[in-house]
């Protein structure tokens, strides 16, 4: 997997609506974006769902700004069943890899009651993957 930039920016309404009638013409709309914001701009539901260990290391890590950190997390897209993903974000610096696999509805329950015995191949190789053995072991909803 390949690290990609990451940088994020606050933008004030003014400044939002000139780069988006200024990009517009020029670049593709999302494949996956509806207009479902109500003021017509093309938008899709994202909801997340954020584990950590119970010392709550990601949420540390990031205030500290250590690198690189590890971030696992349950995304819904559209509200849709179908689109259930676990991921895992390992961020360093400004640059960011994305790892993820599909869950089911059922996974994703058992998951939330804190069974992860329930995950495929493919979410136990995120997990696997992680360095620190004791805090994949330890991962439990962050609320």
């Amino acid at each position: 997997m390949n690290w990609r930039h990451e940088i994020k920016f606050m933008l004030d309404e003014a400044a939002f609506h000139r780069l988006y009638f200024g990009l517009k013409p020029i670049m593709y709309q999302d494949r996956h974006a509806v207009s479902a914001d109500p003021a017509g701009f093309p938008a899709y539901r994202i909801r997340s769902l954020y584990f950590d260990d119970i010392g709550r290391k990601g949420v540390f890590d990031k205030l500290a700004g250590n690198n690189p950190r590890h971030k696992f997390r349950i995304r819904i897209y559209q509200g849709s069943p179908k689109y259930i993903r676990l991921e895992k974000k390992i961020k360093s610096g400004n640059m960011t890899q994305k790892r993820s696999c599909r869950l089911n509805r059922e996974q994703t329950d058992r998951l939330l009651a804190g069974d992860w015995s329930s995950l495929h191949d493919d979410a136990l190789e995120l997990l696997r993957k992680t360095p620190d053995r004791a805090r994949r072991q330890q991962l439990h909803l962050l609320l």
